[in-house]
């Protein structure tokens, strides 16, 4: 029986693709049809035509096969309708298609390497194109060989010079260290020869206001007073003879002097508070810090600015060796902390002999002395004080330790200091507490202060009987 060759001609052209498209559906068309004989399939895409042959069935059967592959060829693409054609082939045609198709897949197979070779050709010109230009540099960087050839002996020169520059330079920084370190040393002796007169006037101006210091009160005359006033403007005088900037020491001494007297002999019970502030709180009393000791460190500053200014002005710094220029840069980085600590020095300075001014105000507050003696009386018999601490029920509980030397203000329980305060007396929604502080203890003045201090919101009212 002869084989049949079955034809779907599609009725316009299609592409891979849509032969794709149709090429499921009909193998699952023709795996069906199996049972009417051996089917192979064969696709021609050149043609444009899908190939059934090889089929070993009857003819009326073929029809009907041929018939239903159309029909779901077309539901499943309307867009491309079949045209079936059905003939008897031989055997040698069907060889023919078969050898025809092979060649056809070898054809597209080389065609593909054919695309590689022209995709190598291609990167292989760019290869080429680029070696082209790089032949065409060193082309003209060959021709440049002579010019840089005359600027190698150029830099060479340069070099020579330099280093020349560079050893009289090195020579120069080194005068410039030695010099220095010789103003340092005088400096730092100088320095050292002030501290000891410095010393040795606060020992004698100590010595002059030993006596001062502990005279009995109830004698101490106005005399001796004024006495020891003319004392510190004559020690002021010296220390200013002395090349001192300051007189702080002066001042500190003579605060000491009078606060330890207010604190020892009038134990701060002073009837009159406007007398206290008057005394206590005058400019000249307020603490200050003796700068002295940082009268090196301003001149360590001072010189090295001036040092690295110098060296500026003289165009060195570019020819510096190696290991200067690294100290160079050191102190270069710490300019602004030199500057902010002669500046601040500056200040200091300045706030100090703007203090110096009030020395006028020490003498004033001595001669006043002999407004305190009427205070003595005060002394003799010290008040009995009474505080009366109003604090709300939900502030923690504040008290003033019996017979205290100073003012701290404890957060303890009353009981660990074996002292018991009285039943607090209600009063809204505060406690008040009562306590008698004694005689000999703060004054009422500073207990309230430091109070408030610790505690600004409670209330406190004091109370003096004589």
């Amino acid at each position: 029986m002869p084989d049949y060759l079955v034809e779907l001609n599609p009725k316009k052209n299609i592409d891979r693709k849509g032969m794709g498209r149709l090429k499921h559906p009909l193998q699952a068309m023709i795996a069906k049809a199996r049972r009417f004989g051996q089917v192979s399939v064969k696709y021609n895409t050149d043609e444009q035509s899908l190939l059934v042959a090889n089929f070993d069935g009857e003819i009326r059967d073929l029809n009907q096969f041929v018939n239903k592959l159309a029909a779901n060829a077309v539901n499943h693409d309307p867009r491309i309708p079949i045209s079936p054609e059905i003939r008897p082939i031989s055997p040698e045609e069907t060889q023919y298609q078969a050898d025809t198709l092979e060649l056809t897949e070898e054809i597209e197979s080389h065609q593909e390497t054919l695309i590689e070779y022209e995709s190598r050709i291609d990167a292989l010109e760019e290869q080429n194109k680029w070696c082209t230009e790089q032949i065409e540099h060193l082309e003209e960087f060959r021709g440049k060989e002579q010019e840089i050839s005359d600027l190698t002996k150029q830099l060479h020169s340069e070099k020579t010079n330099l280093s020349e520059r560079l050893i009289d330079s090195q020579k120069g920084f080194n005068a410039i260290q030695e010099e220095y370190g010789r103003m340092y040393g005088r400096i730092k002796t100088k320095n050292k020869k002030l501290q000891d007169q410095n010393s040795d006037l606060e020992q004698k101006l100590d010595q002059s206001l030993q006596k001062f210091v502990t005279k009995d009160p109830k004698q101490l005359r106005i005399e001796e007073v004024a006495e020891s006033a003319t004392a510190l403007q004559y020690y002021e005088q010296k220390l200013q003879e002395e090349g001192l900037e300051d007189i702080t020491d002066v001042f500190k001494i003579t605060k000491m002097t009078l606060v330890e007297y207010v604190n020892s002999e009038l134990h701060e019970n002073f009837q009159s508070e406007e007398l206290v502030k008057e005394i206590v709180n005058m400019p000249a009393f307020e603490e200050t810090i003796f700068y002295g000791t940082n009268f090196e460190t301003y001149n360590n500053a001072l010189k090295t600015l001036n040092f690295l200014e110098t060296l500026r002005n003289q165009g060195l710094i570019e020819t510096l060796p190696y290991g200067a220029k690294q100290i160079y840069d050191i102190m270069e980085s710490n300019l602004p902390e030199y500057k902010r600590t002669i500046a601040g020095f500056e200040s200091e300075r300045k706030r100090h002999n703007d203090l110096r001014t009030s020395a006028s105000e020490i003498t004033a507050a001595i001669k006043d002395y002999e407004k305190a003696i009427s205070l003595l009386q005060i002394i003799q018999n010290p008040p009995i004080v009474n505080m009366y601490i109003r604090i709300g029920e939900k502030e923690e509980l504040l008290y003033i330790p019996f017979g205290s030397d100073d003012s701290i203000l404890r957060h303890e329980s009353l009981e660990s200091m074996g002292v018991f305060l009285p039943e607090p007396k209600k009063e809204s929604d505060f406690s008040i507490y009562s306590l008698n502080v004694g005689k000999g203890a703060e004054t009422a003045m500073t207990i309230k202060k430091n109070i408030a201090s610790v505690l600004p919101k409670c209330r406190i009212i004091v109370e003096q009987e004589l």
